[in-house]
């Protein structure tokens, strides 16, 4: 039954719907989180506000930086990117979960604001450049979003926050790893530079040989052709399409489609 009532929704409303989902089941892993690992209560409310900061803000800055570069790529006039708006949520929301406990609420709207700005770019970079079909652009979102909280989480890392945050960190500890613009000596952005070096060689090294043996054995794509059957056959995309593109279509083809249900 369930399925069938979400083949009966627009493309564009699941996409919002997803985007909701995960922007709440964000609050819970940054904000609980936090919480639970320190047992101080009030720092709950921080990260859960430094979260709700971030996906506002990578929401209007992806959203307006995906309709300008579009409406440019199409020589059209500007209009929203909703795609890119939704997407630019999760960006900012993986990248907020590094500092959300430690950051300032203008440490956050940078950090939210280039995560944003940096998922557009690998987007785009993934999709013309590289040629690679990434649907749900999960390594622009998820891959340069973290890797953008990475490194700026010592950035903008408070000294008092980072004390309160880790209860037992000695204050010599949190004057060398506060970020950089609040009187930290860099310490901390090492360490993590460090650290991401050692994520993207670990992906590269088994993702990179997982896909080159598909290649090789000539299982990694799809004909053109099969990959149109396959949009047709299992997602229904063009009923879908003409559905968000004529909206007196709607009706009929939702009441067409529930009432097959047996």
């Amino acid at each position: 039954m369930c399925f069938f009532f979400f083949k009966c929704l627009s493309t564009r409303r699941l996409v919002a719907d997803g985007g909701g989902f995960t922007l709440n089941g964000r609050f819970a892993f940054n904000a609980f989180s936090a919480g639970n690992v320190v047992g101080q209560s009030f720092l709950v409310g921080r990260a859960a506000c430094m979260t709700a900061l971030a996906g506002a803000v990578g929401a209007l800055t992806a959203s307006a930086l995906g309709g300008i570069l579009e409406s440019r790529d199409k020589d059209a006039p500007f209009k929203v990117s909703i795609k890119h708006g939704n997407n630019g949520v999760l960006a900012a929301l993986v990248a907020s979960s590094a500092g959300c406990a430690t950051s300032t609420p203008v440490g956050m709207f940078f950090t939210a604001a280039a995560a944003a700005s940096c998922y557009v770019c690998a987007s785009r970079y993934v999709k013309y450049e590289l040629r690679v079909d990434d649907v749900v652009d999960a390594a622009s979102v998820y891959g340069v979003g973290g890797l953008v909280g990475l490194f700026a989480a010592p950035l903008f890392a408070n000294k008092q926050h980072y004390q309160q945050a880790y209860v037992h960190a000695p204050e010599e500890r949190a004057a060398h790893c506060a970020g950089i613009f609040h009187g930290g000596d860099g310490s901390a952005l090492a360490a993590n530079a460090v650290f991401a070096l050692a994520l993207v060689l670990w992906a590269t090294v088994f993702t990179g040989g997982m896909f080159s043996l598909l290649q090789s054995l000539l299982i990694l794509r799809n004909d053109v052709q099969l990959g149109a059957n396959m949009d047709d056959s299992q997602h229904n995309y063009h009923s879908l399409q003409e559905m968000v593109e004529a909206p007196t279509l709607r009706v009929a083809w939702t009441s067409t489609r529930c009432n097959s249900i047996p």
